[in-house]
């Protein structure tokens, strides 16, 4: 009886925790498991960078075949001056370069791009306030 006066105690407390960890279903590290929020979600952004024809054949008149992308310093990727897209893309379409930047415990953040070519020489630049679970568009123009 003394047995069981001291394993009940314990075996409520252990079955009656709530699991914590991030409750957002917008966060990168959701858990439908969690049922408690212990502030630890982390986000991300899907970005994509597309140009039009018109920007394509003004690079290629300049000489340049492909643009270097950098998110806040730091080179993120390249775009071929032979991937256009003839309208306005969206997430799902082939013709842009696509990534995803890092928000940590933010669900936006304004951050700036830089586009330059093989020889860092300036194309373009901006900034935009990314929106994590959102589909942030970048057009390059030139």
């Amino acid at each position: 009886m003394k047995k069981l006066i001291f394993i009940l105690p314990i075996a409520i407390a252990l079955f009656s925790c709530k699991k914590t960890g991030c409750t957002d279903p917008n966060a990168d590290n959701y858990s439908s498991e969690n049922k408690k929020d212990d502030k630890s979600c982390m986000y991300s952004a899907p970005v994509i960078f597309w140009m039009d024809t018109i920007t394509a054949q003004n690079l290629n008149a300049a000489g340049f075949s492909t643009v270097n992308i950098k998110v806040e310093g730091n080179l993120v990727g390249q775009i071929k001056t032979n991937r256009v897209c003839y309208s306005s893309p969206d997430c799902t379409d082939t013709c842009v370069y696509k990534t995803q930047i890092g928000l940590a415990a933010q669900t936006s953040q304004k951050v700036s791009y830089t586009f330059t070519n093989t020889s860092d020489g300036s194309i373009g630049s901006g900034n935009i306030e990314l929106q994590a679970g959102s589909c942030n568009i970048i057009e390059v123009n030139y």
